[in-house]
């Protein structure tokens, strides 16, 4: 059974961004006057100047609460890849509610802006350029939180790119020398591993340094 809210009405709706959003105006009860801007595409019927129950009060100010977590999520995902999880701290950061946040990232994929495994590919692909190893890479994008088939698409892609020759690399670009003492060699295998390249890798690396 639905109920009155002692009073609360929406004074005003007036079309945004050509219609794309709805901004409401709402007068009484404890807030006074409120504003909230929705998504009409999320609306099964524009809201109409009037009393309103209690119900539609909490549904539109959730929807106000997902279509300002939508807009948080898009800014976020134009600034680079997000995980699932990522996006939804990011998100949350900005003081908005699990539950709102959980349906604005399950809005964002179904339009399409998110999707896993195309992110989880741009952020391998970004740390190669960084002339990270394999392992570093998995390593992150298990940590930014995506999901296992995602990471298991950027492992494929990982297999087709020569690991060792992007290790011969990161040693141009750091100017290294072929190591002249075995404490040298212990220094720079170091290294080595922490960009996340396999001692097999990084020992053949450091064969054609001498070579070079």
């Amino acid at each position: 059974m639905m109920t009155r809210n002692n009073g609360v009405c929406i004074t005003a709706v007036r079309a945004l961004d050509g219609g794309a959003r709805v901004a409401l105006s709402l007068r009484g009860g404890e807030e006074g006057e409120e504003r909230l801007v929705l998504l009409s595409t999320r609306l099964s019927r524009l809201p109409c100047v009037g009393e309103i129950t209690d119900e539609e009060l909490c549904f539109y100010r959730r929807e106000a609460d997902v279509a300002a977590a939508i807009e948080i999520g898009m800014r976020a995902l134009g600034l680079g890849a997000c995980s699932r999880r990522t996006l939804l701290q990011k998100i949350r950061r900005h003081g908005i509610g699990g539950e709102s946040a959980e349906e604005a990232v399950g809005e964002l994929v179904r339009r399409g802006c998110l999707d896993e495994r195309r992110a989880a590919l741009r952020t391998a692909e970004c740390n190669v350029r960084k002339l990270w190893g394999n392992r570093r890479i998995l390593a992150d994008l298990m940590n930014k939180g995506y999901e296992r088939e995602a990471i298991e698409a950027a492992c494929e892609w990982l297999g087709t790119q020569d690991a060792c020759s992007r290790c011969c690399r990161l040693l141009q670009k750091r100017r290294a020398d072929y190591p002249k003492t075995e404490e040298e060699a212990r220094r720079l295998l170091s290294v080595l591993l922490r960009y996340g390249y396999s001692v097999g890798e990084a020992k053949m690396a450091l064969s054609l340094l001498k070579g070079s």
